[in-house]
Order: C-alpha cells, then sequence, then structure tokens
C-alpha cells in the first residue's frame, strides 16, 4: 500500500481550479535529477505521434494496461500542466507516479513495457517516483488512460490533452469519466495497488483459542484548496466509493475536516464472507502488479483454509510473511502477462503497438543493446517469465 504516498489536489496557478501535484513537483522530495534507477525512451519525431493519433479512436476499450494505469494514476500519480497565465519557466505536461520503495520492481517493468520515463530512488522519501516526460511518451500514457479515469484528476488530464492539442496543433479527444461497472476493467486493481490494503489479524477468545479476521481495506486522502470545487470534488468521489462499495455488497465512511483546506477521507472496509468472496473474484480476474498482490495471495490462502489455519494460525501467518523477494517478483511477472497479452479472440491492435509500431527502439542507457525491446517481441512481451533488459534493484 503506498498510504500516504498518494498524489494530493493542491491549489496551483491556474484558475481553472486546482492542479493534481505530487510532492515531488513542489519540492517535497526534493530534486529528481539524481539517483535515476532506469531510463526508457524513444526517439520518435511529434509527426509519427500524430499519425497514429488519428487511428487510436477506433481501437476497442477493452485494453486491460489502459484501465489498470488509470486506476494506478488516479491513485498515486500526478499530471502536471504549465499555467499559460503564470510567469513562471514553461514546461510541457508531465506525468509522475509514485511508489513505495517495496514497489520498485513495479515501477521499473511499468517503465520498460511502455517504453517511457525514468524511474528515480528517492530513500528518504521512501520512495521511487516514475517520471514521464518526453512529449511522445506523455501522450501514450495519456492514450492509453482517457477514457478510463474515475477521479477528479481527469481534470487535469484534460487539460494536458488541451495543451498538446494547442501548441502542438494535436486532435486528442477528452474523454469523460468512466462510468462502467466497477468490475468491467482492472480499473479498480490500479487503484488498489496505490490506496488497498489486505490484512490478517489475529485476536485471543475470551473462552481461549483465537480468532481470524480478514479484511481488505481503500483508504483515499483528499485535500481541496478550492472551496468554489470542493462540491465537484466530493461528489465525484462520493459517487466512486458509491459504486465501489456496491459492487463488494459493503459500505464506506467519509470524514470531514475544514481549516484554510478542506481534508476529505473516504475509507471502504471489506470484512463479510460474501463480500470477500467477491473481492477474490475480482482480483483473480483482473491482477494486482505491486507487492499487495502476495498480501493478497496469502489473505486467498487463509480464507480458503481458515479452519487448518485456526490450528497453528500465528505459525503458519508468519511464514507466508516471510514470503522472498525473488516469490514476490515472479508474481510479478505472472501477473503482468494478463494486462500484456491481447484479449482472447480479438483481432484488434493493442494501442501500446498501435502506438510504437513504427518506433525502432534504440539502445537505452543502462540497457544492454544485445537484449530485445519488450515491446518488439511477440505478445505476451516477457521472456521466461521476465522482462528482458529490466535491471532488478537489490
Amino acid at each position: 500500500m503506498l498510504g500516504n504516498l498518494h498524489a494530493r489536489f493542491l491549489e496551483g496557478e491556474s484558475s481553472k481550479g486546482p492542479t493534481y501535484l505530487n510532492p515531488a513537483l513542489i519540492g517535497g522530495f526534493g530534486k529528481i535529477n539524481r539517483n535515476i534507477i532506469k531510463k526508457y525512451s524513444s526517439s520518435a519525431p511529434l509527426d509519427i505521434i500524430k499519425e497514429k493519433e488519428s487511428n487510436l479512436p477506433h481501437i476497442t476499450r477493452d485494453e486491460k494496461l489502459g484501465a489498470y494505469l488509470a486506476g494506478l494514476i488516479d491513485a498515486s500519480g500526478s499530471i502536471a500542466v504549465h499555467d499559460a497565465n503564470s510567469k513562471s519557466k514553461k514546461y510541457r505536461p508531465k506525468i509522475l507516479v509514485v511508489f513505495n520503495l517495496a514497489d520498485e520492481p513495479l515501477a521499473l517493468k511499468l517503465a520498460s513495457v511502455t517504453n517511457t520515463g525514468a524511474v528515480y530512488r528517492k530513500v528518504n522519501a521512501g520512495c521511487v517516483i516514475w517520471h514521464i516526460q518526453k512529449s511522445e511518451e506523455v501522450i501514450l500514457i495519456i492514450n492509453l488512460i482517457n477514457g478510463f479515469m474515475r477521479t477528479p484528476k481527469i481534470e487535469a488530464l484534460h487539460r494536458a490533452i488541451n495543451w498538446f492539442n494547442t501548441y502542438d496543433n494535436l486532435n486528442l479527444t477528452c474523454l469523460g469519466l468512466d462510468k462502467s461497472p466497477i468490475n468491467s476493467n482492472a480499473w479498480l486493481a490500479g487503484f488498489s495497488d496505490g490506496n488497498g490494503n489486505f490484512s490478517i489479524t489475529l485476536t485471543d477468545r475470551k473462552k481461549g483459542g483465537s480468532r481470524m479476521i480478514l479484511h481488505f481495506k481503500l483508504l483515499v486522502n483528499v485535500v481541496i484548496s478550492d472551496f468554489e470545487k470542493e462540491e465537484w470534488y466530493s461528489s465525484v468521489y462520493f459517487s466512486l466509493f458509491s459504486r465501489i462499495s456496491e459492487h463488494l455488497k459493503t459500505s464506506f465512511i467519509t470524514k470531514i475536516k475544514r481549516s484554510n483546506k478542506i481534508k476529505y477521507t473516504f475509507v471502504l472496509i471489506v470484512h463479510n464472507p460474501e463480500s470477500q468472496d467477491i473481492v477474490m473474484e475480482y482480483f483473480n480476474k483482473f491482477p494486482l502488479l505491486g507487492v499487495i498482490s502476495l498480501d493478497f495471495k496469502n489473505w486467498c490462502e487463509v480464507k480458503l483454509n481458515k479452519d487448518q489455519f485456526s490450528i497453528k494460525a500465528v505459525e503458519r501467518i508468519n511464514v507466508l510473511k516471510s514470503q522472498t523477494k525473488i516469490q514476490r517478483e515472479s508474481l510479478l511477472d505472472n501477473n503482468l502477462n494478463y494486462y500484456m497479452a491481447r484479449p482472447s479472440g480479438s483481432h484488434s491492435t493493442p494501442r501500446l503497438e498501435t502506438f510504437l509500431a513504427s518506433r525502432a527502439a534504440p539502445p537505452q542507457r543502462g540497457r544492454d543493446a544485445s537484449l530485445p525491446n519488450p515491446l518488439a517481441l511477440p505478445s505476451p512481451y516477457l521472456v521466461g517469465g521476465k522482462i528482458e533488459g529490466v535491471r532488478q534493484i537489490k
């Protein structure tokens, strides 16, 4: 769980409302031009972007990775757009996604399979940052997530799209909030990788023995600086959590704290057996990719064998918690295969392939030129359960 590393709403210079910013953008993590872990990029000219964009609206909307990335960015990402009225140094739209240090392998692999951005480690802040700045790479991610966003961060996405349409003469379309059923795509998987957590709690019974309690929790803190926008932001999140709780057959609570800013906290907890079954069904269909995926695996094992675990619950849970790094990386590789494979029976070309079909990937800094580019490999883009060319950080 990324916990307090999620992106917050902070008032920017734009008169159009708050700008979605990360601590990384406002100096909370300091400069991010050092301690680079891995950099991925492509030198495709902007006219290729324009040519490929005309085909994107016709691609089927069942793009798994796009919905997952939209959920991840809705949870812990920021889309930064320069205010045209600002006197500060002009910059092009950029995307930053913050990960817990434990999710460094996930950040590296997402950067690799999309061939975008650079991953920086901020040890003192306890996080890594996937920083996407090149215009063609930002546009690629925009095209992947456009139409799958479910939070007010869509406002920043639309400003980024309008920026490219205005200054680069593109014709990108601003798609609205995704109102499809929660279980129709992988958005909740990405959102849960950023804001979710699975827990197993043991409590002593008065009559002896212990009781095992399984929880799945989603927690989101939203800070609003522009009071005029409060009604819209709160209504979007309230509607979103209502849809999630309705699907999971549970409830959620909302807390509001007012001062010079407004802070909303949305908390959803799943604990009853019927809701737990729905959670298992969803994440078995749309896999988690972060370290939370191992927590989910252990959570399911305990739930399915609850009676057996009750005998020596403490010892067994300690064994589950001692999973090695290799096991976590193997699970990430297996789950990522799902998102990179084409939908069964589909003859359409996924957005990544369409967008990058004509882009020859040059040797990357820090990447062995003899290794194949993951995007050039036949689907699913993983070889032997591991993405080629990615240096894992120990």
